[in-house]
C-alpha cells in the first residue's frame, strides 16, 4: 500500500468504495477532510503529525466551530485513519489519546403550538395559499409534526410507502439514517392530509398517481423551484422562508423534536415503542428527551414521609 496517498480524494475513495456510505455521509467525509487539510496544510497520509490535530482544534474554535462540531469532525477522522490501519499504516497512533470534548446538554429545540399555528395562518393567507403553494407546505408542516420523520425521509416518501386503508406509513432503508427500514402508524389527523394530497397530485399531474411518484413533490405544483422532485435543500429553505414570513422559528428537526418530546414526556409513554418510531438504534438516544417535572420529582420526594 502507497501511504503517501492523497487524503482527499485518494484515501475518501478507498472509504466510500469500503463502507458504501450513504450520499449524505459521503458529503459530510468530504467537508471534515477539507477542513483538516485547509487548516494544517497537509494533504497526504505520511505528512500527518499528532500536533496537526491539535492545531486543527485551535483554528476550528477560534473560526467559532463549537464542541458538537469538533466532536464529530474528530470521529471522522478517527475513522479514515484507521480504515488506513487495516492495510497496514498505523493512522489510529497519530490520533489515539485525543479526546472528544465533553459536551453541555442541552434541551430539544421543540416548535410549540403558537409557533406552528402562526405558521399555518401565514401559508393560509390568500396571497399564499395556492401561489407558494401554501396548502402544500401545510401538509408538509403537518406531516413532520404527526410523524417526526427526518427531511430525507420525507421526500423519500413514495405512494407506495403510503398504506391509507390500514393507516400505516413505511419508511425505507434507503431514506433511513440507520439503513433500516419500518412501519409506523398514520394518526388519524393524518389522514385527510394524504388523501387530500393525492387528489392534488392526481389532478395537477392528470392521472393517477404511481406506487414511484414522491409524495410530496412541489415541483409538481409550482415551477419555482428547480428539478423534478423535492430535496432536502427545498424543504429546508421554505421552511426558513415560512419562519422569517410568520415571524417563529420552525424546521424539520425541531418538528422531530417537539414530536419526540411530546411522546416521551406524556403519561404512560411507551420508551420502547417511540424507539421504534423514532428509529433509534438505542433507547439512550429516546431517554435524552425525558424532561422530568419539578412537581413530578416533588411528588416522589413525597416518599421520604415526614417522621424525621
Amino acid at each position: 500500500m502507497n501511504f503517501s496517498l492523497p487524503l482527499d480524494p485518494d484515501l475518501l475513495d478507498l472509504w466510500v468504495r469500503e463502507r458504501s456510505p450513504e450520499p449524505a455521509s459521503i458529503h459530510a467525509m468530504q467537508g471534515v477532510v477539507r477542513s483538516f487539510v485547509h487548516h494544517t496544510g497537509c494533504n497526504r497520509l505520511d505528512h500527518i503529525q499528532r500536533e496537526m490535530f491539535l492545531l486543527w482544534k485551535e483554528r476550528l474554535f477560534a473560526a467559532g466551530c463549537g464542541v458538537v462540531t469538533w466532536n464529530t469532525y474528530l470521529r471522522s477522522m478517527r475513522v479514515l485513519l484507521r480504515l488506513a490501519g487495516y492495510w497496514g499504516w498505523d493512522g489510529g497512533r497519530m490520533i489515539r489519546g485525543i479526546k472528544t470534548l465533553p459536551v453541555r446538554t442541552k434541551r430539544k429545540k421543540t416548535v410549540d403550538d403558537f409557533a406552528i399555528q402562526a405558521a399555518i395562518r401565514w401559508l393560509e393567507s390568500p396571497q399564499q395559499f395556492q401561489v407558494n403553494p401554501g396548502w402544500f407546505w401545510v401538509h408538509v408542516i403537518r406531516t413532520l409534526y404527526y410523524t417526526g420523520i427526518r427531511r430525507r425521509q420525507l421526500v423519500g416518501l413514495s405512494w407506495g410507502d403510503v398504506n391509507l386503508k390500514s393507516g400505516t406509513l413505511h419508511l425505507s432503508s434507503a431514506h433511513s439514517k440507520t439503513r433500516r427500514g419500518w412501519d409506523i402508524p398514520l394518526p388519524a389527523p393524518l389522514l385527510p392530509v394524504l388523501t387530500s394530497q393525492q387528489q392534488r397530485t392526481e389532478a395537477a399531474l392528470q392521472r393517477s398517481i404511481r406506487l414511484t411518484d414522491q409524495v410530496f413533490n412541489v415541483t409538481v405544483f409550482t415551477g419555482r423551484w428547480k428539478g423534478d422532485q423535492t430535496t432536502v435543500h427545498h424543504i429546508s429553505s421554505a421552511l426558513r422562508r415560512i419562519s422569517d414570513n410568520a415571524g417563529v422559528k420552525i424546521s424539520a428537526h425541531r418538528f422531530r423534536h417537539t414530536f419526540a418530546t411530546k411522546l416521551a414526556n406524556a403519561d404512560g409513554a411507551n420508551l420502547r415503542q417511540l424507539q421504534t418510531l423514532l428509529g433509534h438504534t438505542s433507547i439512550k438516544t429516546t431517554i435524552e428527551y425525558i424532561h422530568p417535572s419539578v412537581e413530578g420529582m416533588r411528588d416522589m420526594l413525597e416518599g421520604l414521609g415526614h417522621d424525621i
